[in-house]
């Protein structure tokens, strides 16, 4: 259904459907990436990827430009994750002054996260075996060794790196195609 983010706004303000899944599915990423880099630990970002959501569907109509989305979508996720954070006792990277003022969130922070949506929303489309891969060298905490992937994904040691050559072509293809 892509469609710009004016016309999407509108549907979903009409209470269309496919409209609000497809708010979610385009923004889904975005969000997750933006409690994610704040520090929450996965399961507290998707709990913020819902409070998020929930906030948006709540305030749709009081956002002034549906061009600045992103934006909105991302100053939210860091308050609520700030919250939820703080709910839980958790320690986040950034100060919480930094985190609920919209000034302090610069357009490189916000490039950032919207390249990191765009990259988890280009690693879904490929094969599991290059989900797989690529979580493991990239994504994982500590990124595996070779060893360890070799071990985990029944992969030759020496055919890991023409694995992850063609793999992260692949990503790169569907990250342009995104795009």
């Amino acid at each position: 259904m892509s469609m710009d983010i004016y016309t999407l706004v509108k549907l979903c303000l009409s209470g269309n459907e496919a409209a609000w899944k497809e708010m979610v599915d385009r923004y889904s990423g975005l969000v997750l990436s933006a409690a994610l880099d704040v520090g929450l630990d996965y399961d507290l970002a998707t709990d913020a990827l819902q409070e998020t959501f929930l906030e948006l569907h709540r305030s749709i109509g009081r956002i002034a430009d549906p061009g600045a989305m992103s934006r909105w979508l991302v100053v939210t996720t860091r308050r609520l994750s700030y919250r939820l954070a703080t709910k839980q006792g958790v320690l986040l990277n950034e100060s919480a002054a930094d985190l609920v003022d919209e000034r302090a969130l610069p357009d490189e922070k916000l490039e950032a996260l919207e390249r990191q949506a765009l990259a988890r929303r280009a690693l879904d489309r490929l094969k599991p075996e290059c989900q797989a891969l690529l979580g493991m060298l990239f994504l994982e905490e500590g990124s595996a060794s070779y060893k360890e992937v070799s071990k985990r994904l029944g992969l030759a040691i020496g055919s890991i790196g023409s694995a992850r050559a063609r793999c992260l072509q692949s990503l790169k293809a569907v990250m342009k195609e995104l795009d």
